[in-house]
């Protein structure tokens, strides 16, 4: 007969809850997930974003509305989570033909991403931050100083 310690019974306990299979297997589920929150932003996104004349005082007061500057930084959120997403489709396509295709999907994906956030990061706070309130919401241009 042989005695295990509580010890021996943590380890063999914790190496059959980290094995590479789960541990993918959770990566994966992690990654659905965050492609389904993804999808959802993408549809509150223009559903919050108000729209109007972009040349107008209207769309002045629209870029600096609390409305514009959340709808961007949901659209923000829901791109970090769609290259989370596709890491765990990567994932889940390991050792298939089209590994090769998704690694590729996923790198331009992570460019691409990389290269859109710090223009929407600007749509969402730049223009807002240049709206002085003696000129009624309408924007001004930085070094423009209102009356």
């Amino acid at each position: 007969m042989t005695l295990t310690t509580s010890d021996q019974m943590t380890d063999t306990t914790r190496e059959k809850h980290l094995s590479p299979r789960s541990t993918t297997a959770f990566r994966v589920r992690l990654g659905a997930g965050a492609l389904a929150i993804a999808g959802a932003l993408f549809v509150v996104y223009p559903a919050l974003r108000p729209f109007s004349d972009e040349t107008s005082l209207q769309g002045a007061a629209a870029f600096a509305s609390t409305a514009w500057i959340v709808a961007h930084m949901l659209a923000m959120v829901g791109f970090i989570l769609t290259t989370l997403g596709l890491f765990g489709l990567h994932l889940s396509l390991q050792d298939t033909p089209a590994e090769r295709l998704s690694f590729g999907a996923l790198i331009i994906t992570w460019i691409g991403v990389g290269l859109l956030l710090p223009f929407y990061g600007g749509e969402a706070l730049r223009i807002a931050r240049h709206r002085p309130a003696s000129t009624g919401g309408a924007l001004r241009r930085p070094g423009q100083h209102g009356r």
